[in-house]
């Protein structure tokens, strides 16, 4: 604030001189510390200018740790998936070789039981034979 310029002003407005120098000293104090100059906005600017650049600098770590964040877990879920089509494919592989196995047992089987059934019609035909 100009105060010579506002004394000047005062006093052509009708106030004494000393009038107008206690109005603009009380004016200067009660507005001196809430008035902001240009200095003051400057430096405020510059410090939110600052701080903006730090801000877009943080955002720009965390979407790049993100993006690699994930990277990684996709490179995990197609880990886990190859791994688990080869589980799969080795189970089937297991079932196959375990049907086969058991196809051979019962084929095994179905031969004794016929083995069995001849011995019992041979055993049959000796008793029916002994019969008198």
């Amino acid at each position: 604030m100009n105060t010579h310029k506002a004394v000047m002003a005062l006093k052509q407005a009708g106030f004494e001189e000393a009038q107008a120098e206690a109005v603009v000293n009380t004016m200067g104090e009660a507005l001196g510390g809430n008035v902001a100059t240009k200095a003051d906005l400057t430096e405020v600017r510059a410090v939110l200018e600052a701080d903006m650049v730090a801000v877009k600098a943080d955002i720009e770590q965390l979407r790049l740790t993100t993006q690699a964040d994930l990277a990684a877990v996709k490179a995990d879920i197609e880990q886990l998936r190859s791994e688990t089509k080869a589980d799969l494919a080795a189970v089937r592989a297991d079932m196959e070789t375990l049907r086969a196995d058991m196809a051979e047992q019962f084929t095994a089987l179905y031969k004794q039981l016929w083995i069995m059934a001849v011995g019992i019609v041979g055993l049959t035909v000796t008793l029916v034979k002994l019969i008198p």
